[in-house]
């Protein structure tokens, strides 16, 4: 499960390089459409089973953390804030 997620998030050296005896070939398809790399990575993200964070955050200071990360400066913290508000409705995490 492990090396497929990685090929599929762009992170398993096979899915990066096309020589060495580790080729791995194909098209990612989405509802039907074939994405590319970079389409991938911005639609889906994952986090590795040994998470480096502490475990003592809140699911809300987690997600906010990899939102400030992903969502880069230009955006709004108040914009950060309210999407990480919609994923935690859309997981049923909100109280």
């Amino acid at each position: 499960k492990t090396s497929l997620l990685d090929i599929l998030a762009g992170r398993h050296p096979s899915a990066r390089h096309t020589s060495g005896p580790a080729r791995v070939e194909g098209q990612i398809s989405v509802n039907g459409h074939v994405l590319t790399a970079a389409e991938m990575q911005s639609i889906s993200g994952y986090v590795t089973q040994h998470d480096v964070l502490p475990g003592m955050m809140t699911v809300r200071e987690h997600l906010l953390f990899h939102a400030r990360l992903r969502m880069g400066d230009a955006t709004p913290l108040h914009a950060k804030q309210r999407r990480v508000k919609e994923v935690m409705v859309q997981l049923g995490l909100d109280h």
